[in-house]
């Protein structure tokens, strides 16, 4: 009798083994699919993130901006020839702009001299800096109001070598 309830016994422990085991990966499913959620939804916030925080820009002289359809010229008189003021193009292709992350990048380095950023900024917000004939520096001073307008176009003397 002793032996048969040694098995019993033993039976009753390799069951509950069983299902404690089964309990337990049951946890590390839940634990993988908890894992998981957390991952997808970092990669959100992480691209949300970065979509937040980049800017883009554009340099290149008035004639190569306008060929390639990122700026032209609104109202002014008479047919645009006096007054007139430079805007982004409406639809204008983003693949010639370069990105920059807002929080971080302060400056930009500008090949030939700055002659016009578009669209247009409060003096306060940027200074401009000539390091020789052919490189100037744009410095932002205050990114956040600065980078109201995702998009930045400066026209510069020199044409763009992207």
């Amino acid at each position: 009798k002793m032996v048969e309830n040694l098995k019993q016994t033993i039976e009753e422990r390799d069951k509950a083994i069983a299902d404690l085991t089964n309990h337990v990966q049951g946890m590390q499913r839940q634990i993988d699919d908890q894992n998981l959620a957390i991952n997808q939804r970092d990669s959100v916030i992480g691209d949300q993130h970065r979509q937040i925080t980049t800017a883009y820009y554009v340099m290149g002289t008035r004639d190569q901006l306008e060929k390639e359809g990122i700026i032209t010229k609104d109202g002014g008189f008479p047919w645009g020839l006096f007054g007139s003021t430079t805007i982004l193009a409406s639809g204008f292709d983003d693949k010639y702009f370069k990105p920059i992350d807002k929080t971080t990048e302060n400056t930009i380095q500008v090949d030939g001299k700055i002659k016009e950023i578009v669209p247009k900024r409060g003096e306060q917000l940027y200074q401009e800096t000539q390091v020789s004939d052919n490189q100037s520096t744009l410095t932002i001073a205050d990114p956040s109001d600065f980078w109201k307008d995702k998009y930045l176009v400066i026209i510069t003397d020199r044409p763009s070598t992207n």
